[in-house]
């Protein structure tokens, strides 16, 4: 099986979208020429949108405009690296990426799927904005994780926050907890673009994004796919698959991929990954509709 990651961080092929508040974020742009819903896709919480070119690219081969956005302070995005001063921050960036793609292909709505860490970001924007959404995809949830930050960080958290000063806190992962396969784990250590530490703040607003996720989750009825990993260190498989089923929406297929850590295109399973993705892009992909 060949894998094809890469740190992707030249400026060829990117183009840059401007948030409200006048921040710039990276957007990686594949089948630009096609017809059927664009998909907005969002990155993990250390990578960025390199790192899912696999799953960018079968998207687009199935006819699927794909951009790929760098989450503010990530990737070759503005914003100061590993911060971030409110979550609604990513509402807000996340809905200009998604104008950027109705205005181009005239479209009432996209698809949204967001890897690791970024179905947070992903679920916030379903929940603010249900009528934009075709559909929402989840690929190793990270609304209810493992891992956390060590007690005395989490004081230098609620110091930064209450004195709006700057704490960078190490992020707690690992590149062997990301895959099972050597090649993936070596691209990852190798990553120099890789988020290595994140703000005091960034770790408190990532809190609050969650409460608001569980607080609104009523609003995510738009058809939903969960693909999760069975051997998952770093995000709870068992509270994420509770947390589908809890979910209001009438169509959705959750599919657990026993094999992988946590990044399932950088697992054995990729192929039986994508080939569950074409099954769902192919019953909702065009109006969101079976």
């Amino acid at each position: 099986m060949d894998f094809l990651p890469t740190t992707q961080i030249g400026q060829a092929g990117v183009d840059y979208v401007t948030s409200e508040d006048g921040t710039k974020l990276a957007v990686r742009l594949a089948g630009s020429n096609g017809t059927r819903t664009p998909l907005v896709m969002l990155h993990g919480l250390q990578s960025h949108s390199g790192w899912f070119v696999q799953s960018q690219s079968f998207l687009a081969g199935l006819g699927f405009p794909v951009y790929a956005m760098d989450r503010r302070g990530s990737g070759l995005s503005e914003g100061a690296r590993g911060d971030c001063a409110d979550f609604r921050d990513m509402i807000y960036d996340v809905h200009a990426v998604v104008e950027s793609a109705r205005a181009r292909h005239e479209v009432e709505k996209v698809h949204i799927f967001g890897h690791c860490f970024g179905t947070i970001p992903a679920a916030l924007f379903a929940t603010t904005h249900p009528q934009l959404v075709a559909s929402l995809i989840q690929a190793s949830s990270g609304i209810h994780t493992k891992v956390s930050i060590a007690p005395s960080q989490k004081l230098g958290l609620l110091w930064s926050k209450a004195s709006r000063g700057t704490v960078h806190i190490p992020i707690p992962l690992k590149a062997e907890m990301m895959s099972e396969l050597d090649e993936c784990v070596r691209f990852i250590r190798a990553d120099e673009a890789r988020l290595l530490t994140a703000t005091g703040s960034f770790y408190f607003e990532v809190l609050r994004a969650r409460h608001y996720i569980h607080a609104h989750k009523h609003l995510l009825t738009m058809p939903l796919f969960m693909a999760s990993a069975g051997h998952d260190s770093i995000c709870d498989t068992a509270a994420n698959e509770r947390f589908f089923w809890s979910l209001p929406a009438r169509q959705k297929l959750l599919v657990r991929y026993e094999r992988s850590r946590h990044v399932i295109e950088f697992s054995e399973q990729r192929d039986d990954f994508f080939r569950d993705l074409c099954w769902w892009m192919e019953r909702f992909g065009d109006d969101g509709h079976a």
